[in-house]
């Protein structure tokens, strides 16, 4: 496969912004398509193309899908996400981000070839990776040697995955359309090393999933604290309990998941008074590699449980202490507190039981649609507890988006494709390793189904269906083993971000081109 083509095409896609969760997606779009409609192949078969817009976007974003069909027994997608993080990092360099020959002068220090790498925002992440598949799909229609070939180009992988979702329904329509059959794909991220002559790939990615903690206690004047109980004190249990917790991870081929770590915790009153709180709030991210989500969820619901516990003893020992300093006899001074730990679908029947709730639910969410997902949720769930008029500590558990199916391919990888890419890696001058996970949470997770059930993930994300959306049922019925295999890349969303030039140039586009024949021949 020719370089040239490769460059040029990256090139092209670098001179045009497409920051995820904005406009320029759009427009970048619009240069994707054109790329491909003047293709000889695409001029002749105009319906092999097109933009698949994604409904009720605000944005009007759309999946670049391309089809080489030429009756092929097997078809392979190769496919990545378009969009980019954004530029404020680079601060006074905002205006050269995206200027390879620039920035190259001034981060080129960080390598000791600086002339092997480009820089600039996008470059590994992955504007690298969608220019190799616009070149094999570009081959894959002049050449006989390749299976069949759908390429995408996703919006929103940085944000909440809305292009690859909606693939998935996508993919389904165009593989009953067109009769094909799907091998597997390839995602071209970028992937890191741990020594400069280690090609690396992935045959699987964790899974992740955002549980939510509504925590309501009993507010009190300040200077009357042993009255109440602080909800900030019940949190600051669960997150002792959860955070960094190795228990709460899994383990696969001797890898083993990121434990668990906070992104949010804070109190709901709006303003400032001497007042406790009445509630607070915190989410985490929790990442997997098996699917048994009801046990997961089980699992936190008995920590919370132990963590109220706990909460409410460090609360009576401190008023015992309170008292005792002040020469008061405190030995029979134990407050008990009636107490409820639930998930959501456990707070929704509560609510059933008094009124309609789904009709409850949905009348909250259009009267606050202006809200984010995150705010939303949170302020849906007091409301319901408000409703049901709670008098005592109660600590709720939910989901908030995305949430990312665990995905493993490991057996189909190394049956299938580990011989070629040691050959071909062995041709460029690199040793080759694969790894059974990527561990950051990629789009691969939505094209292979789950192994159980997806209900617990559905009754306890309260913008499951209404905002946010998963086609488990599609979802099932792809089940396309996927790897990743994409080029080296550094310092993903910093302002030192760049690629391996000689991965762009030569080592992928030969792993692939050398994987597509294969297939072929299979």
């Amino acid at each position: 496969m020719s370089q040239k083509i490769v460059l040029d095409h990256f090139y092209k896609l670098m001179s045009c912004r497409s920051d995820s969760d904005s406009f320029h997606e759009k427009e970048f779009e619009s240069l994707l398509l054109d790329l491909i409609e003047d293709m000889d192949y695409f001029k002749k078969n105009k319906t092999l193309c097109g933009r698949s817009l994604l409904p009720n976007d605000r944005l009007e974003r759309s999946c670049i899908w391309a089809l080489v069909d030429k009756g092929a027994k097997e078809t392979v997608i190769l496919f990545g996400h378009h969009d980019i993080v954004g530029i404020e990092q680079y601060g006074e360099f905002r205006a050269h981000a995206f200027d390879s020959d620039f920035l190259r002068t001034k981060f080129g220090d960080l390598e000791s070839e600086p002339d092997q790498w480009i820089f600039g925002r996008g470059s590994c992440d992955m504007k690298a990776g969608i220019a190799i598949n616009l070149a094999l799909l570009e081959r894959a229609t002049l050449s006989d040697e390749y299976p069949n070939i759908l390429f995408l180009a996703v919006p929103d992988e940085e944000n909440l995955s809305a292009g690859m979702r909606h693939c998935i329904e996508l993919i389904e329509t165009l593989r009953a359309r067109y009769a094909l059959h799907f091998h597997s794909a390839f995602l071209t991220e970028p992937h890191e090393r741990r020594c400069d002559e280690e090609f690396v790939t992935y045959s699987g990615s964790a899974g992740k999933m955002m549980p939510l903690i509504v925590a309501k206690g009993i507010p009190v004047h300040t200077g009357d604290v042993f009255s109440g109980l602080n909800p900030i004190s019940i949190l600051t249990e669960i997150v002792k309990a959860v955070e960094l917790n190795t228990e709460m991870g899994d383990v696969k081929y001797k890898k083993m998941t990121p434990p668990p770590t906070f992104l949010y915790l804070r109190d709901l009153k709006e303003q400032y008074d001497v007042t406790t709180p009445e509630f607070a709030s915190a989410f985490f991210n929790w990442m997997f590699l098996k699917d048994c989500l009801d046990a997961k969820l089980s699992q936190l619901k008995e920590l919370c449980v132990w963590s109220l516990e706990d909460a409410i003893n460090q609360f009576n020992y401190s008023q015992n202490e309170f008292l005792r300093k002040q020469g008061l006899r405190s030995f029979e001074c134990v407050k008990e507190f009636k107490t409820k730990v639930l998930l959501y679908e456990e707070l929704i029947a509560l609510l059933e039981e008094k009124t309609d709730a789904e009709a409850f639910v949905n009348q909250y969410l259009e009267l606050h649609s202006e809200m984010n997902d995150q705010r939303l949720t949170v302020m849906l769930i007091k409301h319901i507890m408000e409703f049901l008029e709670f008098d005592h500590p109660v600590v709720v558990i939910g989901l908030l988006a995305p949430f990312y199916p665990a995905v493993d391919a490991t057996d189909f990888h190394m049956e299938h494709f580990n011989e070629v890419i040691e050959e071909a890696c062995s041709k460029c001058g690199f040793s080759y390793r694969n790894e059974p996970f990527f561990m950051k949470i990629c789009d691969m997770s939505y094209l292979k189904g789950m192994q159980t059930s997806a209900e617990a993930i559905e009754n306890n994300m309260p913008l499951m269906n209404k905002r946010y959306s998963i086609n488990f049922e599609k979802l099932n019925k792809l089940n396309i083993p996927c790897s990743i295999i994409g080029p080296w890349g550094k310092d993903l969303h910093q302002k030192t971000e760049r690629v391996f030039k000689k991965d762009l140039e030569e080592t992928v586009p030969m792993i692939l081109e050398n994987l597509l024949i294969h297939i072929k021949r299979i």
